[in-house]
């Protein structure tokens, strides 16, 4: 698993001056065995060493054998101590992970206090490994799993010189959880031993990306990569969603002789902040070398040894956080507002009036931030006579599935929103609560395009004017209904725009 264990910072009723350390490398089941040392030093112009030990939960757990508990000595007289932890060992379902997916070392400075017990806390991330399917090895604990790879093929059929490399990152989490799991990637960058020779890669939309759009793919001065595809999307199976994101790119060595490696990496967190010690997966594979033309690259799994290295696992530099340079949420999601609106008038929120597409969208991205829910933006699914159709705002929708809040497939893409009937209903709010009762404001016909009846492009919330509205209880309705006059409050559809 990427994610944070959790430790809880409690007293103990040792006597003496020390420090109550409190150790949680993955606060989970599955955690087996767990080992480290514990080294305590004062604030002198040379630190003196108090206290280095290494313990093992064996010895010290507190319930399970992630929680490790143990009071140490420190120096009262030369304030700050300093307190690092390395872990030695860790053993997740009994097997023993690689040194290579071990916690970075942490340090801690704290005030010593004569005759007290001052409690102190270490959360440690932590990379397990263990057979999953597809992607080979899954990085993991029970809260979110991620599998990584590369591969080199040779395909007449999928690239267009017959060789290529095919990236994956994929990660689930439990079907009831609130929120889906949010992958970060950087660009993906090749780079070749012989001069400038640096393919950039921008895989941050899904479907075939031209070579040639320079937005995206950057090659100077070799065209090496002749084909990028994004292949990314949710599902769920059984009780868990799996969010994946997989980058193929058709490779063509014959256009140099020199030694070339792609390098990138990808994390995954449940909301859109990377925290600052958060592990993520690192991608260094050597694709080509300066004696052939062809990839010598084979299967690179996570965590793999020599030839098949160079997918594993990194911390980045405290303080800072790691860098990612695009965001995945997964599949677009559409909720109901649990409130109702009516045209021209205020709300409380970050625009001062309901009056127009843009008011609506203000409104959805503060509803979906006040209950939490992760995403770049937000769109309400809304027409007016001075802006675009809703179904071209809401962007991805023609590209992947849209979801209701819980995970459920409202449609499969934009041609399947607009057949006439949806999979379910949008009928849930923000907080997956049924909504049912006042209609949605829409003035957008089943095509998906303005109907021209809205209000006066919502401005007028008068019995003088009409609006068309859908019913959120609906599949085949729920865009177009007929219409109700304009002082007559009605909820908004809110659609996630990533």
């Amino acid at each position: 698993m990427l994610a944070p264990a959790c430790a809880d910072e409690g007293t103990t009723d040792e006597s003496g001056p020390g420090i109550a350390i409190e150790l949680a490398a993955l606060n989970t089941s599955n955690v087996t065995y767990a080992q480290y040392t514990i080294t305590v030093k004062n604030a002198d112009t040379t630190p003196l060493t108090i206290a280095s030990v290494q313990i093992d939960s064996n010895s010290y757990q507190v319930g399970a054998p992630s929680l490790v508990r143990y009071v140490a000595p420190c120096d009262a007289t030369s304030n700050n101590n300093t307190v690092t932890v390395t872990v030695d060992a860790l053993s997740v379902g009994g097997t023993a992970l690689p040194a290579a997916a071990l916690p970075a070392s942490q340090t801690k400075s704290v005030q010593c206090v004569a005759n007290q017990d001052v409690p102190v806390a270490f959360d440690f991330f932590a990379v397990a490994s263990s057979e999953l399917g597809f992607f080979d090895i899954t990085v993991g604990t029970d809260v979110i799993t991620c599998s990584a790879k590369l591969d080199c093929q040779t395909d007449t059929g999928f690239f267009p010189s017959a060789s290529g490399v095919v990236l994956g990152f994929s990660c689930t989490m439990p079907a009831a959880t609130t929120t889906d799991p949010v992958l970060h990637m950087d660009t993906i960058d090749i780079t070749c031993s012989g001069g400038p020779a640096t393919v950039t890669v921008d895989a941050d939309v899904a479907g075939n990306i031209s070579v040639g759009d320079t937005t995206k793919v950057s090659v100077t001065p070799y065209s090496i990569v002749n084909s990028v595809t994004v292949f990314r999307g949710e599902d769920t199976i059984g009780t868990t969603t799996n969010t994946y994101w997989n980058v193929a790119l058709g490779i063509d060595p014959g256009v140099l002789d020199e030694t070339c490696t792609l390098v990138t990496k990808a994390t995954v967190t449940d909301g859109d902040t990377v925290p600052a010690d958060l592990p993520y997966i690192d991608w260094n594979v050597q694709l080509t070398t300066a004696s052939g033309s062809a990839l010598t690259c084979t299967t690179h799994p996570l965590f793999g040894e020599s030839p098949n290295g160079g997918v594993t696992s990194a911390w980045p530099t405290s303080p800072n956080p790691a860098e990612f340079d695009n965001i995945y949420t997964g599949n677009p999601t559409a909720f109901v507002t649990s409130d109702t609106y009516t045209p021209g008038t205020a709300y409380t929120g970050s625009n001062a009036f309901f009056a127009s597409v843009a008011d609506a969208n203000d409104i959805c991205i503060d509803v979906a931030d006040a209950a939490g829910l992760a995403g770049a933006s937000w769109v309400a699914w809304l027409s007016d006579t001075a802006t675009v159709d809703p179904v071209d705002a809401a962007g991805q929708v023609s590209i992947e599935q849209l979801r209701l809040v819980g995970g459920i497939v409202i449609a499969l893409g934009k041609t399947d929103l607009l057949d006439g009937s949806l999979a379910v209903a949008i009928n849930k709010d923000q907080a997956g609560a049924v909504v049912s009762g006042a209609p949605v404001w829409t003035g957008t016909s089943a095509d998906g395009t303005a109907s021209g009846s809205d209000c006066l492009d919502w401005t007028d919330g008068s019995a003088g004017q009409s609006g068309t509205v859908g019913t959120q209880s609906a599949t085949a309705t729920w865009t177009n209904n007929g219409t109700q006059l304009c002082n007559v409050p009605a909820h908004l559809i809110c659609i996630q725009v990533p």
